[in-house]
């Protein structure tokens, strides 16, 4: 049985991905998308830093990204998620409100985890290839059903 390198939940994707995400106008999108669409918004901006990185990332690569991930994504992040938004509304009890907090800080850290997961799995597969422009973003958002504007809209907040 192969032994797996640890996870880094300190690895440069995760500094990406947050100084992405708070780029005028990203986060709104994200929260769109992820509403709307159901769009995994850690996945997503996982495949953005790729393109940025100049990681093009066949079909299958992608898919075995998502494949990777939706466990983990389904049945900690989720449902850390899931218990966050019922306490919002109940947040004006100070002991809800340091519940909701330290749960707020768990959804983090367990997408934190998501990526370093994604990052993991770039690794051990190896490069990519030569290093191109790519559109590993947009591909997965159109396999979703994602319109064209919204995309596009993404990819102009995120460029």
């Amino acid at each position: 049985m192969k032994t797996q390198r640890p996870l880094d939940p300190q690895n440069p994707f995760w500094t990406g991905m947050l100084a992405l995400y708070r780029r005028d106008g990203v986060a709104d999108i994200c929260l769109d998308l992820q509403h709307n669409h159901d769009i995994n918004v850690v996945l997503l901006l996982f495949f953005r830093l790729c393109d940025r990185e100049r990681l093009a990332l066949s079909d299958d690569r992608l898919a075995a990204a998502e494949a990777s991930v939706t466990p983990w994504h389904e049945n900690v992040v989720l449902p850390l998620r899931r218990a966050r938004r019922f306490m919002k509304p109940l947040a004006a009890d100070p002991a809800i409100a340091a519940n909701r907090e330290a749960i707020k800080t768990r959804e983090i850290e367990a997408e934190q985890t998501e990526l370093a997961m994604l990052v993991r799995l770039l690794d051990e597969a190896g490069s990519a290839g030569a290093r191109k422009p790519c559109d590993n973003a947009e591909r997965f958002l159109a396999k979703k059903g994602v319109k064209d504007d919204a995309i596009a809209r993404f990819t102009s907040l995120t460029g």
